[in-house]
Parts: C-alpha cells; structure tokens; sequence
C-alpha cells in the first residue's frame, strides 16, 4: 500500500526564459500544471498518504544553473529520473540536459528519508557530459550510460526495461551489473520510449495500457486490461 510519494512541481517563473512570442502560452499552460500537481496532491492527502514536494524556491539563480552545454529547468516529472528498487532509491542519467542538476531540488528530500532508516540506500548513476559525442539530434549515442528511471517498470523480482527511448545499451548494462538481484525483461520493439506512461500496473492482475496484450511481456498474458485507447 503506498504510504509516500514525491509530487513534482513548476516555477512559473521560468517562463521568463521562453521566447516572448511563446512567453504568454506556456505561461498558461504552467499555471494549469502546477495546479493539477496542487489537486493530486490533495487527493493523496485525503487517503493518509505523506505528500513530498520539492523546494522549488531553495535555488534562486536556477535560471542560471547550467553545465558545460546547456541551461537548466523545472523540477516536474520527478518519476523520469529518480525511481525505487526495493530498498534503493537509484537517481539515473538522463539524456535530456534541462534535467542535469534537477536532483538538487529533492536533494532535502532525498536525505531526509535515507538518515530516518539507514537501511536505506542511495545510489546515483554517472552523472553524464551530455556532450555532442553522447547525444547528437536526440540521438543517444553509446559514449557514457545513459537511462531515464521512467523507462524502468517494476515488477516484483522482475524490472521490465525499455530498450529505445531515453536510454542507451550502456545504461541498461549499468543498471543490470548493480541490481544483479533482479531479473531483466527488455522490450526492443512494442514499448518507444518512457515504459511509465505506457504500462501501469493497477493492482496484481490489472493494467492499463494502449497496447495489445499479446504484444506485452507473457506475465501479463492473462491480465484484465484497462485498454486506454478506447478511454474517454
């Protein structure tokens, strides 16, 4: 039973940083985010769940955080980079830059719940140069690990792991010589990109996804199946 989650969050703020043309609609669409994020946040606090944010206000010159190639954002999608596998909290590599020091903002977060149960682990993944020889026109090349978490989906002793997207062969031999413990599913070809927004496991023996059973993983061969396609 979930017990704690970490909610994302926006600084509208940033839009400074838009275009002026585009200034004004991202604006809006900022706005309705932040106040979706406001209302999950609120529905979880209802059934007695422990709601994190992160502290979107504890870095005032994030404007001006950036690496060696590229600025930084938002904080918004904290299940891209950060993920749990049993009793590790594992912050992976992502290719996209704008998330390159998006752990700062949960760092607060993050140290707080490993020093309450120290048995607790915390592990973070190379941080990558993003470099053109790691990354060219959102190709990822195989020059450093990369993997976004959202590409990873739990399943018991089992992480089932999206092969193309944010992610690169490097990244998934990473992530398999430091959780030897698990055993490994990759999909090459019905899953593109981030696994999250594609399967979600609803309680054992349902799911929702847009995808063919038949196409999945055999676990889930006879699973009742929420078919998002056909959702309105």
């Amino acid at each position: 039973k979930l017990q704690k989650v970490i909610v994302g969050d926006l600084d509208v703020n940033t839009t400074l940083l838009c275009d002026k043309d585009v200034r004004s609609f991202v604006y809006d669409v900022f706005q309705q985010t932040k106040e979706d994020l406001n209302a999950l946040q609120k529905i979880y606090e209802r059934h007695n769940i422990e709601v994190h944010r992160p502290n979107i206000n504890n870095l005032k010159n994030s404007k001006n955080t950036k690496t060696e190639y590229y600025p930084v954002i938002n904080p918004l999608a904290v299940r891209d980079n950060f993920i749990v596998l049993g009793d590790t909290l594992l912050e992976t590599a992502s290719f996209k830059h704008m998330s390159h020091f998006e752990y700062l903002y949960y760092k607060d977060i993050f140290t707080n719940q490993w020093q309450s149960n120290k048995h607790n682990k915390w592990l973070k993944m190379p941080s990558p140069m993003l470099s053109s020889d790691s990354v060219t026109d959102n190709d990822i090349l195989e020059y450093e690990p990369i993997l976004d978490a959202a590409q990873i989906l739990r399943f018991g002793d089992t992480l089932i792991v999206s092969s193309t997207g944010a992610v690169n062969q490097l990244g998934i031999d990473w992530l398999q010589q430091h959780f030897a413990q698990y055993k490994f599913v990759i999909l090459d070809d019905v899953i593109k990109g981030h696994i999250d927004g594609q399967i979600k496991i609803v309680r054992p023996g349902l799911l929702m996804t847009p995808h063919p059973v038949d196409k999945l993983p055999s676990m889930f061969k006879n699973w009742e199946v929420i078919d998002l396609k056909s959702e309105h």
